[in-house]
This record gives C-alpha cells, structure tokens and sequence, in this order.
C-alpha cells in the first residue's frame, strides 16, 4: 500500500515534470542543430553601428531560426579583410563607406565568390563642436553644463575656419573658440566663450578620418580658400605628436594626440562622459571636453543608443556658399546631386559618387564629408539559409520600415535608382537561395512532388489526387522563401521582401560587437523545480503521516 501510494506520488510528480519540460520547449521553440553555421555574421564599419543595430532589431524576419543575424564593428579594414577571407574571423557579408580596393576585390574573388555593392544610407561627416557661450562662462566655473543652453548651437565654419583649426596659420593662429573669425551661430546673439580648441578623432581606420583629410586638402576656390592643405600640412609639421607629416587622405587619424582607439563609441565616452548605465552624456564639466571639435558621422550625435543626446555640431559651408548642418535633410539634397554608377563590372556597379562641384544647391551638405554606407554581400558561395537571409535583409533596409530607420538616426535613405539597384542584388541571392532539389513520386493515378526549397527548413509538398474518381485536389505547404508572402504570418513589405510577425531580437550591444541572438531558456531550471516540489510533497506527506500515528 506504502509503495502503491508513492508509486501514485511519483507518477504524478513525473507527469508535471514532463509537461514542463514540454510547455518550455513549446516556449523556446525548435533549435536546428546547424543554427551555428547558419548564424549570419557581418563586419565593418564602426561609424554606422547605430543604423546597423536598428535594421537587424527592427528585421523582425530575423527572429525566425536559422534566419539569425549579428553584426561586429571592428573598423572597416578589418571588416573587409574578414569578408574576403584574409582575417581570422570570416564573416559573410561587410558593411562598408568606401569601395574595395583592387587588392581587396582580388581576395574576395580568389576566395570563391563574386560580390555586389548595395547602397543604402547616406551619412554626413559631422563636426562634433562642444563650444561653450561667453555668457556660459561668465558665471564663473560652472561644474554642470547644459547642451542645449550652454553650448553654441551649429557654430557656422567655412573651410579656412578648419583648416586652421587642424593645420596651423603662422601669421593669425587660430586657438580659442572667441577668435575673432569665429560666431557662435548665424542667429543667436549669443557669442564663443575664451576657451581652447582642441582636435579630437577616432585612432581606428576611419572613412570619417579620410573624409576629413580629403576636405582639408581641397584647396577650393569654391569654397574661398586655395591653400587649406599647405596649412593643414603646417599643422602636421609643427606638432611633435603625429603618426605622419603627410596630408595625403587616409583612413588612419595623422594627430596621435586625442585620437580614441575602438571606435566612435569608445571615442564620444571619453570627449562627453557616456554613462553605461543611462546611454547618456554626462553633464559633468569634469567629464565633458569643453572645447572639442572633431571628425564623426552625423548617426552618433542624435539618439544612437535609445535616449536622445542631440550633440551640437558644426554648420559647415557647402559649395554654394550656404552653412548648412548634418541631418537627414541636407545628406538627402546631397544624394540627390550625387551619381551612382552602372555599370557590368561588380566592383564599381552601384557605387555613389558625392558631387564636390555644385555651387548651386544651398540645402546639401558638403559633398567632402559625405560618405554612402553599402552592403557588400556575396552572390555566389552561400549556403541557401544565409542567401536568403541576406535577401531578406536587403529588402527590409530599403523598404520604408528601414529607410525610416536611416533618417530617424540623422542619415539621408537610399535614392530610388539605389533601391532599385539594391533589390537587383536581393534577387541575386534569391535565384541563389532558390536552387532546391526536386523528387516526384507517382502512386496510381496520384502524384506527389515534395521540392527542399533553398532557404527553407521547411519542404514544400504538392499531393495531386486525380483519376477515376473524377476532379483533382491539390494541398501545397509552402515554405518561406525569400521575396513572398506565406502562410505562416508574414507580410510583404514595399520593397517586395518579408516581414515577421514575430518579435524582433536584440543582437547588438549599441557598442562595436553584436550579440548571439536570444534561442530560448533552458528546461533544467523547470525540471530542477519540479523534482523540488516532489521532494516537497513527499516530505510533507511523511510529516502528516508522522502527527497522525502520534495523536
């Protein structure tokens, strides 16, 4: 009776076990065995995290195992040389704001893939200015400060101001924020307070760096100023702390002084204090450095990681002789006088080329620090699951959901002729992620055709019943390929791609390296606490039990 009693208990005790163990994995849902080889990975550029943060969270496609997808921010150099298979952690697709060079295009090819451009967000060069007002620093040694009401608001800079600001003019040094030469805006009557300049940048290989260098030697007479580089170069030379005495444009900051290693994150936590905890600049004079300007793309100065900063930057004067601040507004005027190109070779079709000639255009942003972000993705090589996750993405970063994503973070969406060309390569992958086995199998007057679609875990079975039983009758299942609509929840976004219902992951930190994406929680802890009930109750009946013999 004993043992029959706790027979009963156990049974039971098992019986919630197992039920959690199968509520949970209804939870988590499957885990393909492969997942880890079809986990997409992508590298590159660390000024365009912010955007690429928000385009995997807001792919809610991606949620859908293996469909899953990070991305790694190293610098742009190591993103590519990944890519092409040169660095030590392959990755399958980069990210990229300049174009492969010779070598680099060589490598990907001699790894076995050819290899598509695709544009799809334009972004300004900041110029990051923390300028304190006179009035500001009249109060004496304020300990807080403000962004909004403190800090001159798109001090209005032409070519000259920077240049001798990074460079060095014998005869008039520029060295504090009240020169003479200098406003606090074109608006306000507020004025620059007497404070140093100093000239900060990202150490990692940058394109923000060589667009800055670039616009420093361009010796423009558009822009009034035909010996910018010979003053940038004067700068290089009197200072005892660079890594070169060449202006020649590069992606590697020639100040050593000031120059942040590991990205724009990494940099904007030491020029204004970013607290880990909030995601928010810190309003500590100890922590901010007043007086900074530098080099970083218009993305990190708005709201990059949730709450919003709102930084001051620079009104830098464009061709036309308008100043004009980073938004999404004036880098869309400049895309649109940009050119993309079309042409039969992959490594120069759909690259986009800023116009550094148009005097007319008073809304653009300087075409000398305007970069365009691409995809570079590969059109052969892929497994099927990472062609077509990689489609998919395509479609959703110039679909309106993420084309709204790029402006809302301060960068100008693809141009039409760019949307077009980019589903161009989404269709690549798709012929690529569509080549699937078929097998027929013909049973009396019935067939039945079961299709492995490439992409898809998931068969796509036809069952035809015909014959003398007059009529036909057709089930199909259809799996979920890239580019349509399906059965099981999805949607077809503008862009002709799709769209999850499903709630989208979060596979980035906000820094320079994404997370694994979220599988699920593991059954132990249920089953840890369904033995502990059954210990519990076991205890508890022996306790009863025991009063009862002693009543």
């Amino acid at each position: 009776m004993k043992r029959h009693g706790f027979s009963r208990r156990l049974a039971a005790a098992v019986v919630v076990i197992a039920a959690s163990c199968v509520i949970n994995a209804q939870v988590q849902g499957p885990v393909r065995a492969d997942n880890a080889g079809e986990f997409v990975v992508g590298e590159g550029s660390a000024d365009i995290v912010p955007v690429m943060d928000d385009l995997i969270n807001g792919d809610t496609s991606l949620d859908a195992e293996p469909d899953l997808m990070s991305y790694n921010a190293p610098d742009i150099d190591a993103g590519i040389a990944d890519f092409d298979g040169l660095g030590p952690n392959p990755v399958d697709f980069a990210v990229v704001d300049r174009p492969l060079t010779s070598s680099e295009a060589a490598a990907v090819t001699a790894a076995g893939h050819s290899f598509a451009y695709v544009p799809f967000a334009a972004v300004p060069v900041a110029l990051m200015a923390l300028v304190p007002t006179q009035q500001y620093l009249e109060n004496g040694a304020p300990t807080s400060v403000d962004f909004a009401s403190d800090l001159c608001q798109h001090p209005p800079l032409t070519l000259t101001d920077l240049s001798d600001m990074f460079g060095y003019d014998s005869t008039s040094p520029m060295i504090s924020w009240n020169d003479s030469r200098l406003t606090c805006n074109a608006s306000s009557q507020q004025t620059p307070g007497d404070f140093p300049i100093s000239v900060w940048a990202n150490e990692d290989p940058t394109m923000e760096n060589e667009a800055m260098m670039t616009y420093l030697d361009s010796d423009s007479a558009a822009l009034g100023d035909t010996s910018s580089e010979a003053t940038f170069e004067a700068g290089l030379e009197r200072s005892t702390a660079t890594t070169t005495k060449s202006t020649t444009p590069a992606e590697t900051w020639p100040y050593s002084t000031n120059a942040i290693p590991q990205g724009d994150q990494s940099l904007l936590g030491t020029v204004v204090g970013l607290d880990a905890n909030t995601n928010q600049p810190s309003t500590s004079t100890a922590q901010v450095r007043l007086g900074a300007i530098l080099p970083i793309t218009s993305v990190w100065t708005g709201d990059p990681l949730g709450p919003k900063w709102n930084l001051p930057t620079a009104a830098v004067q464009n061709l036309q002789g308008s100043f004009v601040a980073p938004s999404a507004a004036s880098a869309q005027a400049a895309e649109n006088d940009a050119t993309l190109a079309q042409t039969s070779d992959p490594t120069t079709n759909n690259l986009v080329t800023f116009s550094t000639t148009n005097t007319t255009d008073a809304a653009a942003y300087n075409g000398y620090l305007m970069l365009e972000s691409y995809f570079v993705v590969p059109t052969t090589g892929l497994s099927p699951d990472k062609a077509q996750t990689l489609g998919q993405f395509i479609r959703y970063a110039l679909g309106s959901a993420g084309q709204k994503v790029i402006e809302g973070l301060g960068a100008a969406p693809a141009t039409p002729a760019m949307v077009t060309a980019g589903l161009e390569v989404a269709q690549q992958l798709d012929a690529e992620a569509a080549a699937g086995t078929t097998t027929s199998t013909t049973t009396g007057s019935g067939s039945t055709t079961t299709t492995t679609s490439a992409g898809s875990s998931n068969p796509t079975t036809t069952t035809t019943a015909g014959g003398s039983a007059g009529g036909s009758t057709t089930t199909t299942t259809t799996a979920a390929g890239a580019g349509s609509g399906t059965s099981d929840g999805t949607t077809t976004d503008d862009a002709g791609g799709t769209a999850s219902t499903s709630s989208s992951q979060d596979s980035s930190d906000g820094g320079n390296s994404g997370d694994l994406a979220f599988t699920g929680f593991s059954s132990l802890p249920i089953l840890a606490a369904g033995i502990g009930l059954f210990v519990a109750g076991e205890l508890g009946f022996v306790l009863v039990r025991r009063r009862r013999r002693h009543a």
